[in-house]
């Protein structure tokens, strides 16, 4: 209990009112954890997590946590709030993670009873996991489960065993496996990763000292069978069922993202400088790091290892390669303390960014779900569990060799506890250190700012069927991040769904991310227009004004919001012609459109649309006057634009050329117009991705690329 206190003492002296992680990512993943206790009690649907309303399955655009969500919602159903179940499925995760290391270090390592509980509270305290997790990453706390799934596989790999429990043990670890990949993916991702690596080392060691790598590897295999198939029937049966829930909530979303490009993947992978926590995390060493090392633009996010712990891993893993010498069996013999070693050093070279390549890109290519994963230097929190056994049992090595010296004083447990205390408080204090508190408090995740919120806000209006939360102030991309898990709190408070939303994967289509901050309240209203007409949404769907709580029907701001437009004058779609005075085109687009260029603006998608509101209702036909090119090149040598107004069809443009613009015009007849709105229709035919055409990095359907509009009466020719 103490090494709990230890761990979440920032709670405890808040006095409960901070809780683990961040207001962004930090607040995201406790919301996630909320949805179990809402689909557990009926008020949501098992994939509907009630944000990016109405696209389907939005649970699979993130971790589920359904491991530690279940525990949440236990805590729940027990009269705890939203926070506080949040927390205290933390403390349980904790007590469950430190009594598994250490039943793991003294059952199987066979460590003494100090080692192992100076290492166990190592473990919940290592800064690859810990420092992560202090201010977004909570995820990472899922390392906390990767002992007790070693129990349940090492208990079913006795060799005492009778067949049935070594059956009903490999069912229970498959489903275990399973459940871990549907909580949270990179951690037992990268532990089946360096699990391979680790088999790949010890079959090595061990065809190198056999000398016969045929008869070896047949009498190894046949061996292991004979002991161990009602285990690994179970664990695949096991690993089977449970699995599907997985499967049902992932495959979906293949449609959203098949996984992330090899570019931006590169750009997490650590430097060598970089194995050291020398980022502006680290309170300790950010100084000392920024005088020996170029640290202004290296990737590192909280996961290298502090000074001290860097140099003693270094030390740990040379020593076991090249000078432990061990007669003994186990965990502790000589081949699978060397196997433990190779594994780590090379997880941690397949991680290493050497000049502008890395050896991760076969891991990428090869590995299934190697796309998936984007920051490949969180490996090293997954990496602690075989560090720290590694760390044991030559730390064992050390004691015994002193044991076993003749030395004026007893070597006693007040001894062996004293040597202990004294390691393990300098990677204490270090790791503590490593957490820069005023980094830490300034996005903290409080109780007492969801009171406020709750005191501040209205309730929805009756009918309401779903919502969308704006704001007109000027954001900063944290503060639009907060604002869309404001509206998904809220939602999960009213029990309704919210267009707003936050995720690493974002649906097709959905362009509100980042939009109040990228743009400001136009660009905001423009992706909203887009998604709501695609989606059909307006009706039942309101709209709240985060500052003023005012609610109203999305059409009727809608209709407010559309500027009233001059006919004969030009608007611009370049960024680089708009004047200040000028008509804002984001106010203007209703769907299908990229983001402003300096010289254009794409059509994407195969259609886009535009409403503007007339001055006049014109007696008489119009002109249709565009600006503009196509995507063209040398596998694409022309595009189709049908052009409609009203939903009457105007004429069709072929366009064979890129840029610079060319002027068409097309006639808009007078009874098109029943009042004043009028809207302009781009349907693009031919629209496709410049990464299918041409191969270039770019999944936008681009179209048609627009320069200017505009809307004139038709001249007189009749005289």
């Amino acid at each position: 209990m103490a090494v709990v206190l230890f761990v979440f003492r920032d709670t405890v002296l808040s006095g409960f009112d901070r809780v683990p992680g961040d207001k962004l990512d930090g607040r995201l993943i406790m919301l996630l954890h909320e949805h179990w206790f809402r689909f557990f009690e009926g008020s949501a649907d098992w994939l509907e997590v009630g944000m990016f309303y109405p696209v389907e399955n939005t649970l699979g655009l993130s971790d589920t946590f359904f491991l530690s969500g279940s525990l949440h919602a236990v805590f729940r159903f027990l009269g705890l709030d939203v926070y506080g179940a949040y927390f205290a499925q933390f403390v349980v995760l904790a007590i469950i993670g430190y009594s598994s290391v250490y039943w793991l270090l003294t059952r199987y390592v066979e460590l003494g009873p100090w080692i192992s509980i100076g290492l166990s509270s190592l473990f919940m305290v290592f800064s690859p996991v810990n420092v992560g997790a202090e201010y977004s990453h909570i995820q990472m706390y899922s390392v906390w489960w990767l002992p007790f799934f070693f129990c349940i596989l090492l208990v079913g790999l006795k060799k005492d065993l009778r067949a049935i429990w070594r059956f009903a043990l490999g069912v229970v670890a498959g489903a275990l496996y399973a459940a871990l990949l549907y909580n949270a993916f990179y951690v037992p991702w990268f532990l089946a990763l360096f699990g391979a690596l680790f088999i790949g080392c010890w079959i090595g060691f061990r065809i190198y000292e056999s000398r016969n790598c045929p008869r070896w590897a047949l009498e190894f295999l046949s061996g292991l069978w004979k002991r161990q198939r009602f285990w690994f029937i179970g664990f695949c049966l096991g690993f089977a069922t449970a699995i599907v829930p997985f499967l049902l909530t992932y495959l979906p979303v293949l449609e959203y993202s098949s996984g992330h490009g090899f570019g931006l993947v590169f750009e997490s992978l650590p430097r060598l400088t970089d194995w050291f926590h020398f980022g502006s995390f680290s309170y300790l060493w950010s100084s000392l790091g920024g005088e020996l090392f170029d640290t202004s633009n290296q990737p590192n996010k909280g996961y290298g290892f502090p000074l001290l712990t860097g140099v003693l891993t270094l030390l740990t893993v040379g020593y076991a390669l090249f000078f432990y010498r061990s007669d003994e069996e186990g965990f502790r013999s000589r081949i699978v303390v060397r196997s433990l070693a190779l594994s780590l050093l090379l997880s941690w070279l397949l991680q290493l960014r050497i000049c502008e390549g890395s050896l991760w890109w076969f891991v990428y290519q090869l590995v299934p779900g190697g796309s998936v994963v984007r920051v490949v230097f969180r490996f090293n929190a997954v990496l602690c569990l075989p560090l720290l056994c590694l760390w044991g049992i030559l730390l064992a090595g050390v004691v015994n060799g002193l044991r076993s010296r003749p030395v004026s004083i007893g070597f006693n447990s007040v001894s062996k506890a004293s040597l202990l205390l004294v390691f393990v408080g300098l990677v204490y204090a270090e790791q503590t250190l490593e957490e820069n508190v005023s980094e830490t408090n300034r996005w903290a995740l409080r109780r007492s700012d969801w009171v406020d919120l709750k005191r501040q806000s209205k309730e929805p209006p009756d009918g309401t069927e779903a919502f969308v939360m704006l704001t007109k102030s000027s954001l900063t991309s944290h503060q639009d991040l907060s604002l869309q898990l404001d509206a998904w709190s809220l939602a999960q408070e009213w029990k309704l769904s919210t267009i707003n939303g936050r995720s690493g994967i974002v649906p097709k289509g959905y362009k509100l991310f980042n939009s109040l901050s990228g743009g400001g309240i136009d660009r905001f209203w423009s992706a909203l227009r887009d998604w709501v007409s695609r989606s059909e949404l307006e009706r039942g769907l309101m709209v709240v004004d985060r500052d003023t709580w005012d609610w109203a029907r999305y059409g009727d701001v809608l209709n407010q919001r559309i500027p009233v437009y001059e006919l004969g004058t030009s608007i611009s779609f370049a960024g680089e012609q708009r004047g200040p005075d000028e008509l804002n085109v984001y106010q203007i687009m209703d769907f299908g459109w990229s983001g402003v260029e300096p010289t254009h603006t794409w059509t994407d998608g195969d259609s886009s649309a535009i409403t503007l509101r007339l001055s006049e209702k014109p007696d008489r036909d119009m002109t249709l006057v565009l600006e503009a090119f196509a995507y063209v090149s040398p596998n694409v040598a022309q595009q189709r634009f049908g052009i409609l107004a009203n939903e009457r069809f105007l004429g069709e443009l072929t366009i064979g050329h890129h840029f610079p613009a060319r002027r068409y015009e097309l006639g808009i007849p007078a009874d098109s117009l029943s009042g004043r709105l009028l809207r302009i229709e781009i349907r693009s035919a031919d629209a496709i991705s410049p990464i299918k055409a041409d191969g270039v990095d770019d999944r936008r359907q681009l179209g048609m690329g627009l320069r200017s509009l505009s809307i004139s009466p038709k001249l007189d020719t009749s005289h």
